[in-house]
């Protein structure tokens, strides 16, 4: 049994280092924490098995079987709770807790299978090797098999769901291959232990974990070829995008947050950014932004490929007091395919806020708006129906209250602070005064 218990090392060994791989490549996606979750679930139950192949006697095999139990018992809650997550990236908060409840039966079996036995009544030694027997009329046996059928079975059905739903190749792909996976895996690990004995006389000898081979190489290719749970920014650009005074979110094609730059850290609140976690509304593109539901056309025409980006204003749920100059664009992978969404945002300051915190009054508010039309003063006179002097006057007072000391820092303030205008009128106007900031005050 000893080719058995190298077997059961290696492949948990490469079952560890797939999930590891995966965590590492982004820590702080849920969906890369359950997933490795998951690779856990099946090394321990690869290590637990190792043990019990070359176990010297019934107790020890029945003590590394409790061991392992761990692995196969809570590995199809963790698969289904991933498929959840893969699926159905726009999932609220108080739904997302609630998901946990699905380990609840799995916590049982493992009560269970620690205080007796649980799916094979015993073990017997038959020359070399180790045989079970399963507990085919245990009500708690089929149980068991029951609870975890139907997990994979909903998890099959929402990938198909997923695979038809979804207009990304790359991530119909994907669905696909996980599919395949979990229909592997449900087979093969069925087959030895349970299928064959009940149909014949054979003596199963356990190697059912072995199988998670498949699984492994499964995934393994989808990681390989479609970069599945992979996309990070590098390093270069990491350090690149923490540094400009910008907000920078990147999205992956499920709108899943995957990245948030420095700045947008340093805007959240200390207490939702604890140990560099995202709170459950945030990992979501519909948990950043108060207009995220108004987008949705716009998004979809991103993700489909009809349009390469557009631009907006926006506001952080966050902060609602700031507002953004928003631009989405679309993320392309080397095969064309969609990989994403990157949001880049400017803070804009709405005039407003800037004349409350500036103390201008409305008269002067009146001349500032004839000042950026690039109205002469004595034309800003006539249609105010003041004095020429009293319009100077109150140039110089706006002057002195923004800090700037002719027209032409006023409209270099204007784009500098990325002021943002309120009426249409004057959202019209705007992109103009770039051209009229050579106008000299007269």
């Amino acid at each position: 049994m000893k080719y058995l218990s190298a077997l059961s090392m290696l492949v948990a060994s490469l079952s560890l280092m797939e999930g590891v791989y995966i965590l590492f490549v982004h820590r702080k996606n849920p969906l890369n924490r359950r997933y490795f979750y998951m690779t856990l679930c099946i090394a321990v139950w690869l290590f637990g098995a190792s043990f019990a192949y070359s176990g010297e006697n019934r107790e020890e095999v029945l003590f590394w079987f409790r061991i392992c139990s761990f692995g196969f018992i809570f590995l199809h809650a963790y698969t289904l709770h991933f498929v959840i997550t893969l699926t159905s990236p726009q999932l609220k908060a108080p739904a997302s807790v609630a998901l946990y409840l699905l380990y609840l039966p799995s916590i049982y079996f493992q009560y269970k299978s620690l205080t007796g036995s649980l799916v094979f009544r015993d073990f017997i030694k038959q020359g070399t090797y180790w045989t079970a027997v399963p507990d085919f009329n245990s009500p708690l046996f089929l149980l068991l098999i029951a609870n975890y059928l139907l997990y994979y079975a909903c998890s099959a059905i929402l990938l198909i769901r997923y695979a038809k739903k979804t207009s990304l190749k790359k991530e119909k792909t994907k669905a696909w291959l996980l599919f395949s996976a979990i229909l592997s895996t449900i087979f093969f690990y069925n087959l030895e232990p349970f299928l064959v004995p009940f149909f014949t006389e054979y003596k199963p000898l356990v190697v059912s974990p072995l199988f998670s081979i498949v699984w492994i190489s499964i995934v393994g290719y989808a990681i390989l070829r479609y970069r599945f749970l992979a996309y990070t920014p590098s390093k270069i650009t990491q350090e690149i995008l923490d540094g400009i005074d910008e907000a920078v979110l990147v999205f992956g094609p499920d709108l899943r947050l995957l990245y948030a730059n420095a700045f947008v850290l340093r805007l959240q609140s200390k207490e939702s950014f604890r140990s560099g976690t995202l709170p459950l509304n945030f990992a979501s593109f519909y948990g950043w932004f108060l207009e995220s539901k108004g987008l949705k056309n716009a998004l979809s025409e991103l993700l489909s490929g009809a349009k390469k980006s557009f631009s907006c204003v926006i506001t952080f749920r966050s902060f609602p007091q700031k507002h953004f100059q928003a631009r989405f664009s679309s993320i392309r992978d080397t095969d064309g395919s969609n990989s994403g969404i990157v949001f880049i945002g400017k803070e804009v300051i709405t005039k407003s806020s800037l004349f409350k915190e500036k103390g201008i009054t409305r008269k002067e508010e009146q001349v500032l708006e004839h000042l950026i039309k690039g109205e002469t003063l004595k034309e800003i006179a006539d249609s105010e129906h003041m004095g020429l002097r009293t319009v100077k006057t109150h140039c110089a007072h706006l002057y002195q209250k923004l800090g700037v000391k002719n027209r032409v820092q006023l409209m270099e303030l204007f784009h500098t602070h990325n002021i943002l205008p309120e009426r249409e009128s004057e959202r019209k106007l705007f992109p103009l005064l770039e051209k009229q900031s050579s106008i000299n005050t007269r």
